[in-house]
């Protein structure tokens, strides 16, 4: 849980404080959803090597190399005098996430089944405190009481401290070998193959792609959305990063009970229903409390999904650690077309278009990714 906060903590301040330093160097919305799609990118080109990579050498020198690496290349950021250099730096820094990211995802999917369905949103919970709150407290504060160069090489001592306790909780190999296999696969492309074959799967990794693309374009442009559209101070527009945060943590952690308590089937269409609703207020608020309902809506709305898609892949008799790769890449690849077809859309049609575009696309995921709910 420590390890998976902290972790948080890093994604959360280094986004906000990119995000700002962005703005600061005079970047558009078009040129912020650049650098988030590079960071988008980087992440995907490597997350599913990722999880090969850990089921071949472990967990524990997987992370502790990748967690260094982040740790050198996050200290150049500040450095960085325009904003396609803020973008290669942190495109740079994106390709070491994936290794830390899928090495803790696997570990807790594994787990996830003697845990039981109620703990299904614990890893993300704990990881979306750091993101969503502490992360973006302790990026704001270290802007205004220090500024870009401290506040960088703060998230870098952090990566130092996540790379010393790895050793002494991550597990050294994956022990997935134990498990059962889908169906043989001679080569990389085969294993991706025999995962896909399942349904459910299948599914959880198509709705994970919208889920993470809406979730993108949010953490994206909300703070943009709200200084340059509302008109709100800067201090109340990163607030809203706070309340998502403070709504997916309390989602992540309180709504388990709702998978044992609700018909499946019924959790994954009130899901939609929630994100659609929040995504329409978001796209019309003309003031903080509407973006605030809006927020929270469409917080709760992808938490409820993945609570359900955890509970699912947990129950899959495959390679943990490969199941993470290539659930985590899925991800990634929804962050990019978040951050990139946002950038688009609110250079063209406006930021407020950019939120409604995606409600059309929620409807025909409801719609074609119900068949693995059963009840």
């Amino acid at each position: 849980m420590l390890l998976s906060v902290v972790s948080g903590v890093t994604i959360g301040a280094g986004r906000i404080l990119t995000t700002l330093y962005a703005m600061h160097l005079g970047a558009t919305p078009m040129q912020i959803g650049f650098i988030a799609g590079t960071e988008a990118a980087g992440k995907l080109l490597v997350t599913l090597p990722a999880g090969f990579l850990i089921h071949r050498f472990g967990a524990r020198t997987v992370y502790s190399i990748a967690t260094v690496g982040s740790m050198l290349l996050t200290l150049i950021v500040p450095w960085m005098r325009s904003w396609y250099g803020v973008a290669v730096a942190r495109g740079l820094v994106s390709l070491c996430v994936p290794f830390r990211v899928v090495a803790m995802n696997s570990s807790f999917l594994h787990r996830l089944s003697a845990f039981g369905s109620s703990k299904a949103g614990w890893y993300r919970g704990s990881q979306s405190a750091g993101v969503f709150l502490i992360g973006p407290t302790l990026g704001t504060f270290l802007l205004s009481h220090t500024g870009y160069e401290i506040g960088f090489a703060v998230i870098g001592l952090q990566f130092a401290f996540m790379a010393a306790y790895s050793r002494v909780f991550l597990p050294d190999m994956d022990d997935a070998p134990t498990e059962t296999a889908p169906a043989p696969a001679a080569s990389f492309l085969g294993d991706i193959r025999a995962l896909l074959a399942n349904l459910a799967v299948r599914e959880s990794c198509i709705v994970e792609l919208v889920s993470s693309s809406v979730a993108a374009a949010f953490t994206t442009f909300i703070i943009v959305l709200a200084v340059n559209v509302t008109h709100l101070p800067q201090q109340q527009a990163v607030s809203l990063v706070l309340i998502q945060g403070i709504a997916s943590v309390s989602s992540l952690f309180l709504l388990g009970r709702v998978l044992s308590t609700l018909a499946p089937r019924a959790v994954h269409f009130a899901s939609f229903l929630s994100a659609g609703i929040g995504l329409a207020l978001l796209g019309g608020a003309q003031n903080f409390t509407v973006l605030v309902a809006g927020t929270v809506l469409l917080t709760v709305g992808t938490a409820l999904i993945h609570l359900l898609k955890m509970h699912q892949l947990s129950r899959v008799e495959v390679s943990k650690s490969k199941l993470a790769g290539l659930y985590n890449m899925v991800g990634m690849a929804g962050a990019l077309l978040g951050a990139t077809v946002g950038g688009v859309t609110a250079e063209h049609f406006g930021l407020r278009a950019m939120f409604l575009v995606w409600i059309p696309v929620l409807v025909l995921t409801a719609v074609f990714c119900r068949r693995s709910v059963r009840g």
